[in-house]
């Protein structure tokens, strides 16, 4: 049996002849993507980005959430993956499988992110757990003053090494 495309129909006969196939039952179909308008093709291209989606979303997750140990950066770096994989579909080379390429770009993703934050100023936060003043007023009366006593025995600014 001989299945084929429109486009090949005398290409796929010829073969078969060489090959000594004429009584070969032959299927010519039209082709999938060729001579398709930019609507059915944005229509054919949100259909398969739904398809991965549904297909990696799980495992995307947890693979990220494994890397980066935070549920809502996994969630985040999950769908920038899926979008990445929707924008750069024209570039899959199919020296891989699919599902590899995919999980690639996510291990990427985490490796910037992470290589980002390490660069990042950390800053400290203060707590924002108030005091109320009857708890801080004995501090006041009596450490305070003790600690202004040893800070006068330190010599000044000018000299100390930072």
């Amino acid at each position: 049996m001989v299945v084929a495309t429109n486009e090949f129909v005398t290409a796929a006969e010829a073969q078969s002849k060489s090959l000594g196939y004429s009584a070969v039952a032959r299927v010519f179909t039209p082709h999938p993507i060729q001579d398709r308008t930019d609507d059915e093709m944005r229509a054919y291209a949100d259909a398969a980005f739904d398809e991965i989606v549904a297909r990696y979303k799980g495992r995307l997750y947890s693979f990220t959430l494994r890397m980066v140990k935070d549920p809502s950066l996994a969630e985040e770096m999950t769908q920038e993956t899926l979008i990445r994989v929707y924008m750069h579909a024209d570039k899959y080379r199919e020296i891989a499988k699919f599902s590899t390429w995919v999980f690639t770009i996510a291990t990427n993703l985490v490796r910037n992110r992470m290589r980002q934050q390490s660069r990042a100023p950390r800053l400290l936060r203060s707590s924002t757990v108030s005091l109320p003043m009857p708890v801080l007023q004995p501090v006041m009366t009596t450490v305070l003053p003790s600690m202004r006593t040893l800070f006068s025995y330190l010599p000044p600014l000018r000299y100390w090494r930072m």
